[in-house]
């Protein structure tokens, strides 16, 4: 249990410092533990936090099987918020890959489970976050910051 959790904040840590391939090795363990542990929310988190780091590294169809995996966990968890927060990382994933259309619809889907959700500070960051993605994709959509 401590060791996956431990884990799990080494890889955030890494995900943080923006040193990626540590993050997923990192993420892999603790999702590794999570699942044999059978804990659901932590197993989802390992999951989309693996994700993230996988767009990082270019490896966009494992980013994309762990984020859809997350976005199933957090439906049977009846999470909105994080619901919404894999839709927005499933969003830029598509824009990283050329696909901006696709993106702004994961961008518009996410603002919509927003409404879902309880309110919260980290629900209004999440909120502005997406709305800054779309403005930026419809007003500059070669570019996302």
């Amino acid at each position: 249990h401590k060791s996956a959790l431990f884990a799990y904040q080494k890889g955030l840590d890494n995900l943080q410092a923006a040193d990626y391939e540590q993050a997923e090795s990192w993420l892999r363990m603790s999702l590794a533990q999570f699942e044999k542990l059978n804990y659901p929310y932590l197993t989802g988190a390992a999951h989309h936090s693996l994700g993230l780091a996988f767009i990082h590294t270019g490896k966009y169809s494992d980013s994309r099987l762990h984020l859809k995996t997350a976005l199933l966990n957090w439906k049977q968890l009846d999470n909105w918020l994080e619901q919404a927060n894999v839709l927005q990382a499933l969003g830029y994933l598509a824009y990283k890959e050329g696909d901006n259309a696709w993106g702004l619809g994961r961008y518009y889907e996410a603002l919509e489970y927003c409404k879902k959700a309880n309110p919260s500070p980290a629900l209004n960051r999440l909120r502005r976050d997406i709305e800054l993605s779309i403005e930026d994709l419809e007003n500059n959509p070669n570019e996302l910051s």
